[in-house]
């Protein structure tokens, strides 16, 4: 699911198909001081959430044929084990060849064999 407003930073749904979320300013200064912080939850000036000023909350499907690595991520998902954890690792070395200039963004889905597409047996 694509939430362009990069609000939603966790959502659950429950075997009843009710589901929480928790909502906060679109940076991760939230997300970050609770995993620091878990349980407890401490205060936080530096992002007040003004849900009037956010107005609405949108989702979409996921484009999977402008961003094929998507599939391989479900894919991972579903296979379970240490696959997602490689993918993972994946993911940050593509990502530090883009910081360092060694890649461009276009690349990332590229890399994976068949341009994004699980490789046999996968």
């Amino acid at each position: 699911m694509v939430h362009p407003q990069s609000v939603i930073h966790s959502m659950v749904e429950f075997v009843d198909g009710s589901m929480l979320a928790q909502l906060s300013t679109p940076d991760m200064c939230l997300p970050i001081q609770y995993a620091l912080t878990y349980p407890e939850r401490g205060p936080q000036r530096a992002c007040a959430t003004s849900l009037a000023r956010l107005g609405s909350l949108t989702f979409e499907e996921p484009d999977t044929d402008r961003f094929p690595a998507l599939e391989l991520a479900r894919r991972a998902g579903e296979l379970g084990g240490t696959l997602p954890a490689v993918l993972n690792a994946a993911n940050e070395v593509a990502v530090d060849e883009f910081l360092t200039s060694a890649s461009i963004f276009a690349d990332f889905g590229m890399r994976a064999p068949n341009h994004g597409a699980p490789p046999d047996g996968f």
